[in-house]
């Protein structure tokens, strides 16, 4: 399966919002990284990120590493967090 190197910076940290699934640091760091449609939505949680088309169709599922669920869990609840390094592993951008 195919691999993703994203690279969550200081400045995706400062931008982020806690507990905002589209534009916390990692969903910041990602959109940088991939590219995404005008009409698409990105969704990031604990569980993983989604992207979805302007139709509410599902694009694009990868499931959210180790890494990234400690790095959510302490950027939502206030704690210190650094910049890391996130390797998504994910089948297949749909068409």
């Amino acid at each position: 399966m195919p691999k993703l190197t994203i690279e969550v910076t200081e400045h995706d940290i400062k931008n982020g919002q806690p507990c905002a699934p589209e534009c916390c640091p990692i969903a910041l760091a990602f959109r940088e990284r991939w590219g995404l449609d005008e009409d698409e939505e990105l969704h990031v949680d604990k569980y993983g990120i989604l992207i979805e088309n302007g139709n509410g169709e599902e694009t694009f599922r990868c499931p959210m590493p180790d890494a990234g669920c400690r790095f959510i869990d302490d950027f939502d609840a206030g704690r210190p967090v650094s910049p890391f390094t996130l390797t998504l592993t994910y089948r297949k951008r749909r068409a």
